[in-house]
């Protein structure tokens, strides 16, 4: 199972009682910041340092990633994994890329 935690703005998107019990998340939670999806905005990286802290799930990021000094930085940050879409349809990001990050 995997547990999606999806914001818009600064607003979580689900029951508040969800953020307050992190000790009952699944072992992996995406991250989902709507307005940074397709943006060109990157990675939340406050947000996911926040979630990091109150749980250790293995995060994954969902939003902004716009190429690979974005996966790079996740890497860096402790984020075990990113969604991709926006920043592979318009060439950004490449399976070269990809695979890079994933070594």
């Amino acid at each position: 199972m995997v547990l999606s935690l999806d914001f818009d703005g600064e607003r979580f998107l689900g029951p508040p009682a969800v953020l307050a019990t992190p000790h009952l998340w699944p072992a992996r939670v995406i991250a989902m910041t709507l307005g940074r999806v397709g943006a060109d905005a990157g990675p939340d990286f406050e947000r996911l340092a926040s979630l990091r802290q109150a749980s250790g799930a293995a995060l994954y990021a969902a939003g902004g990633v716009r190429g690979p000094a974005d996966l790079a930085a996740l890497a860096r940050a402790g984020v075990k994994g990113a969604l991709v879409a926006s920043a592979l349809h318009d060439g950004r990001l490449t399976g070269a890329d990809i695979t890079a990050a994933a070594a």
